[in-house]
């Protein structure tokens, strides 16, 4: 599955993740792609102020739900 998300990535224009805080910071056994790779970020409100730094840093757009 993850080889499909690869590719489909791979065609993206923009590439939006969703994923609740609990994620963040962790390495997953399967991956499709690099946090650098997204464009836009959709989190709950959870996401410690240094990993907003960060991603923000990539200049990955974030919001909050």
């Amino acid at each position: 599955a993850s080889d499909v998300y690869k590719r489909q990535m791979k065609r993206a224009e923009k590439i939006f993740l969703l994923a609740d805080s609990s994620k963040a910071g962790k390495v997953s056994f399967a991956q499709a792609g690099r946090l650098e790779q997204v464009h836009h970020l959709i989190t709950d409100s959870g996401l410690a102020q240094t990993m907003v730094k960060h991603i923000k840093k990539l200049g990955i757009n974030l919001s909050t739900a």
